[in-house]
């Protein structure tokens, strides 16, 4: 009976061990910022992030700049955000009930515009609405 309790309580200390390293390099900027550049780097032509630091109510963010394939380019200097980290990492959405930003520039002169779809018009200028048929 010691011995199994023995057991548990070794279990039990190596678990609390672990939880504890895991939720000391989640809030580590450093592991933070080398995260959010590699999500980032698959998504832009080019991506250039100083730093990140997130805690459990907000993000700051350093000298961050972001080209996109599509021509898309945002800098920015430095922005304090406010958000529930815990509910964004549970939650579809994340709302954003405050932002600071520092020289933010957002350029979308690069962007290619797209045609957008239009629909076709009868000779009375009625949209006509394409619908499919089904066979019996």
């Amino acid at each position: 009976m010691r011995l199994l309790l023995r057991i548990g309580l070794i279990a039990l200390g190596v678990i609390i061990v672990l939880i504890a390293g895991v939720l000391i390099l989640a809030l580590n900027s450093s592991f933070q910022t080398n995260m959010a550049r590699k999500v980032l780097k698959g998504q832009a032509e080019e991506m250039r992030l100083e730093k990140v630091d997130a805690g459990l109510n907000g993000v700051k963010i350093e000298d961050f700049y972001f080209k996109s394939d599509q021509g898309l380019v945002i800098k920015l200097k430095e922005a304090d955000i406010q958000i529930d980290l815990l509910d964004a990492a549970l939650s579809d959405e994340v709302r954003i009930p405050l932002l600071y930003a520092t020289e933010l520039q957002i350029d979308i002169s690069g962007l290619q515009p797209t045609e957008p779809e239009t629909a076709e018009k009868d000779s009375a200028g009625e949209v006509e609405e394409k619908t499919k048929k089904s066979k019996p």
